[in-house]
C-alpha cells in the first residue's frame, strides 16, 4: 500500500496494509479488478516476466497498492476459491 507520510501517523504500516488488503478483498470494485487482473495473467501472451510485471503494475496502480501486494492478494483469492467450491 502506498502510504502518504502525513496521513494516519498513529497506525503502524502493517496495520494499514492489513486494512487496505481487507478492504480490497471485500469491495466489489476490488474483486472486479482482481478478477480482471487474473484473467489478463492467464492469457498466454502475458506468460513472460516482463509482460506479467506490466499487467501487475497496471492493476496495482488502479488499486493503489504495490505490485508485490497485488500478487499477495491474487494468491489469497486463489486460496479462497477452492474452499468455497
Amino acid at each position: 500500500m502506498k502510504l502518504h507520510p502525513t496521513r494516519l501517523k498513529q497506525y503502524i504500516r502493517y496495520e494499514l496494509r492489513g486494512r487496505k488488503m481487507a478492504e480490497i478483498l471485500s469491495s466489489e470494485n476490488g474483486k472486479r479488478v482482481l478478477r480482471q487482473c487474473q484473467e489478463m495473467l492467464d492469457k498466454p501472451a502475458n506468460a513472460d516476466g516482463y509482460s506479467r510485471h506490466l499487467v501487475l503494475q497496471r492493476f496495482a496502480t488502479e488499486l493503489d497498492v504495490f505490485d508485490y501486494e497485488l500478487e499477495d492478494l491474487l494468491k489469497r483469492l486463489a486460496d479462497e476459491e477452492p474452499q468455497k467450491a
